[in-house]
């Protein structure tokens, strides 16, 4: 988990799995990846579904923002 962002910010925990976006089930990465495409710049709220390491279920609002990319998380990408 990333510090300062939206995700830092809902103290989610490490390991825990997404499960919906926007109440859409998503199982993959690649589907995570297509769900929040037509967010890209949105200042909106979206909600995740996620599974955390108890098995508990918790649906977070997870407030968007811009947010730059470091070197070294810019090369992760690559």
């Amino acid at each position: 988990i990333i510090p300062n962002t939206p995700i830092a910010a809902a103290h989610i925990k490490p390991g825990s799995e997404i499960i919906a976006i926007d109440g859409k089930s998503v199982s993959t990465w690649p589907a995570v990846m297509i769900a929040l495409i037509p967010h890209i710049g949105d200042a909106g709220i979206i909600s995740l579904t996620l599974k955390e390491p108890t098995a508990q279920l918790k649906t977070y609002a997870i407030t968007l923002q811009q947010h730059q990319l470091n070197a070294k998380q810019t090369n992760l990408l690559a």
